[in-house]
């Protein structure tokens, strides 16, 4: 009896094996036919591949170009936008350029603003064209008064933050304009610049009794190592004597403001007037030449660089610069602090400003100390007595038969 039930025990035992390989056979025949399809699908796709690949990438790449594209014309109608801006503020503020006789009788060209002549730094002691005859032309040199020299400087130090502005270029020098707190331009170091604390000024700009030397205690007083002032009170030669840390404060100050003004040339590839210092110190030529000349340097060239390295036509494309508005601090594409940004200024020989300030220091020192400086009445000047009383004083000299013919035609 027992050995029958072990026998039927092993029958079932053999039954049930036998069906799980019958089963597992199946399975077997199901997945290997799911990898002959699997692998039939593979080779099937990798016929296809290569062509969709390329179709993939062709289409990726048109993407690409098109947003590319898109990105040069909101950049190109940015730039657009910025010069306009730009340009429209030296048109309203009335910058412009006129031929006048100098002295000896040449034709020069004069830049104004405002109605009022820009000086040369290196004549802001004695420089103001004024007309005797509208008929024959002949100019002769008068002393710039105080307030027409500070008037013209705020006119330019308020005429180059709009152009920053608008171009979106951080000077390196800030500016501080006329507002409610303080009257009168000034302009801080790059030291001190964009240094996010609130920046002190004198209490007054010229201190009781209208003396600089009222305003230096002042300055003194808030400790303002880092600001310069743009503005006089009276003449810059008698400064020197009178109120020589003023003075020289003064120097760095209207310094500094013609070295903004030729940093952003470069920087809007514009080279002409910043290689020299002689070039730096004619801020009412740079200004102009960067805001209102047409010349052809604002048609694209290929980079920063002389394009002498030319990679490709896309590269030189994407990096088409000089004109202005391209290169500005708040462009993705065409921005100021990149590799190619900062070529405008790279092996510039003033980049330190003091450069500029000793020379214009030294010019101004040695014209000073070559001249008399005579202060002339307002009785000496008069409707027929005033090329008289010029011609007298003058060391250099006028041409005696041209001022006769100026007073006998008037």
């Amino acid at each position: 009896m027992k050995s029958q039930y072990t026998v039927d025990s092993t029958r079932g035992h053999v039954k049930i094996i036998k069906e799980e390989i019958d089963a597992m056979k199946r399975d077997r025949a199901q997945r290997k036919g799911e990898n002959e399809r699997r692998r039939n699908t593979l080779l099937s796709i990798q016929r296809v591949l290569p062509s969709k690949r390329a179709d993939n990438i062709g289409f990726n790449e048109r993407k690409i170009e098109r947003g590319l594209e898109k990105l040069r014309a909101i950049a190109e109608k940015s730039k657009e936008s910025r010069a306009f801006l730009a340009r429209e503020a030296a048109s309203l503020y009335g910058l412009n350029r006129s031929a006048r006789a100098n002295k000896k009788g040449d034709m020069v060209d004069c830049y104004f603003i405002g109605g009022t002549y820009i000086p040369d730094l290196r004549e802001i002691n004695s420089m103001c064209f004024q007309s005797v005859s509208g008929i024959c032309r002949l100019m002769l040199v008068l002393d710039m008064r105080p307030d027409e020299l500070t008037t013209v400087l705020t006119h330019v130090a308020h005429l180059l933050v709009l152009a920053s502005h608008y171009l979106a270029v951080r000077l390196p020098a800030e500016i501080t304009v006329p507002h409610r707190a303080y009257p009168l331009p000034t302009i801080l170091t790059p030291e001190a610049s964009y240094s996010h604390e609130e920046v002190a000024f004198p209490v007054n700009p010229y201190g009781s009794g209208s003396s600089p030397a009222s305003s230096r205690r002042d300055v003194d007083a808030r400790k303002l190592s880092g600001t310069r002032p743009l503005y006089v009170n009276q003449k810059v030669q008698l400064l020197v004597n009178e109120d020589s840390a003023y003075y020289n404060r003064f120097i760095e100050g209207v310094s500094l403001l013609a070295w903004n003004i030729a940093w952003l040339c470069r920087t809007q590839g514009l080279s002409t007037g910043t290689e020299t210092w002689q070039e730096i110190c004619c801020i009412g030529k740079n200004l102009f030449q960067l805001l209102c000349s047409k010349s052809d340097r604002h048609s694209k060239s290929e980079s920063p660089r002389d394009a002498g390295d030319d990679k490709s036509n896309k590269a030189s494309r994407d990096r088409s610069v000089g004109q202005l508005g391209q290169y500005t601090h708040d462009s993705a594409k065409f921005f100021l602090g990149t590799h190619e940004g900062r070529e405008f200024v790279r092996g510039w020989k003033f980049s330190r400003y003091a450069l500029i300030v000793d020379n214009i220091r030294k010019t101004l020192s040695e014209d000073i100390a070559s001249k008399e400086w005579e202060v002339l009445n307002p009785e000496e000047i008069d409707e027929h007595g005033l090329e008289d009383a010029l011609l007298s004083q003058s060391t250099d000299g006028f041409d005696e038969d041209e001022a006769i013919k100026a007073r006998t035609q008037q």
